[in-house]
């Protein structure tokens, strides 16, 4: 059943100021592509300032799924995916996120025309993370099937609530983390030169 033709849309107001920035962030990883710097496509968990420091523009494709799904662009990724082999119980995101990497891969790199919102540039990088689901970890590296580019993955502990709270896990969660990005510092310099 469709949306109903007497019953208007509302929406918030806060959301006129997050769809605008949301717009010029995948707009400023097509003018990264065209000042020939490096894009990379990330999840929310990674440590985006570090990416930033480095001249790396980040876009996120787990967050474009829902660009697309709103403006009903979603259907021919999704359905590319499932063609690829990806099932259909898969993670949404993850699947609009590889049909579009797909499409894009069959476009030599370019952007797909029917993209919604002017689309997200092809990655120099993919930077991924465990962190929240499991299905974020494999999607990245899923991704790298359509990209002749660096996956990298940063681990990232999630202790149980109980676990948490016991002494001394906050201080060693801390000590895995600064390691991670250090580890991740040095990747990056190598890769970029810099």
């Amino acid at each position: 059943e469709g949306p109903r033709a007497d019953r208007p849309l509302n929406r918030l107001e806060t959301m006129y100021g997050l769809r605008a920035y949301v717009d010029s962030m995948y707009a400023g990883g097509r003018k990264a592509k065209d000042a020939g710097k490096p894009i990379a496509w990330g999840m929310l968990s990674i440590p985006t300032a570090i990416l930033t420091a480095m001249g790396v523009e980040t876009v996120f494709p787990e967050n474009y799924g829902t660009i697309c799904a709103s403006s009903g662009a979603a259907g021919p990724f999704l359905e590319r995916a499932e063609a690829d082999g990806f099932p259909s119980h898969m993670c949404g995101y993850c699947r609009n996120g590889l049909g579009y990497a797909s499409r894009m891969a069959s476009l030599g790199g370019e952007i797909p025309p029917e993209a919604p919102g002017g689309g997200m540039s092809k990655p120099t990088l993919l930077v991924g993370s465990g962190a929240v689901c499991d299905a974020r970890y494999k999607f990245f590296q899923a991704l790298g099937r359509y990209f002749d580019v660096p996956v990298y993955i940063i681990e990232s502990p999630a202790a149980g609530q109980r676990e948490s709270l016991m002494e001394g896990v906050h201080e060693q969660t801390i000590q895995f983390m600064v390691k991670e990005y250090k580890e991740f510092v040095s990747f990056l310099e190598k890769f970029l030169g810099k």
